[in-house]
C-alpha cells in the first residue's frame, strides 16, 4: 500500500474510499484496500483471485467513466 498512500499524501488528500486505484492486477486491488482506497479492476488484467477482491470490477475504460458520474 506504500505506493497508494504515497501518492494520496504527495496530492495532498485523506487516505480512504474516496480514493479509487484502478489497475489490472490483483496487486493493484490488495495495495488499494490495505491503504483503505477503493479498488477497480480492469477486466482484460490478470486474476484478482486472492485475499482483497476489488471494489468493482470493469471491462474497459469507458465503464470508468460511467462509475465516475454516478459516483461508484
Amino acid at each position: 500500500p506504500e505506493m497508494v498512500l504515497t501518492v494520496v499524501q504527495r496530492l495532498g488528500l485523506i487516505p480512504g474510499s474516496d480514493i479509487w486505484v484502478v489497475g489490472d492486477h490483483r496487486i493493484d486491488s490488495e495495495a488499494a484496500k490495505q491503504a483503505g482506497a477503493t479498488s477497480i479492476h480492469l477486466a482484460h488484467g490478470y486474476d484478482v483471485s486472492g485475499t482483497h477482491p476489488p471494489d468493482r470490477v470493469i471491462d474497459d475504460l469507458r465503464a470508468l467513466r460511467s462509475l465516475i458520474e454516478v459516483g461508484l
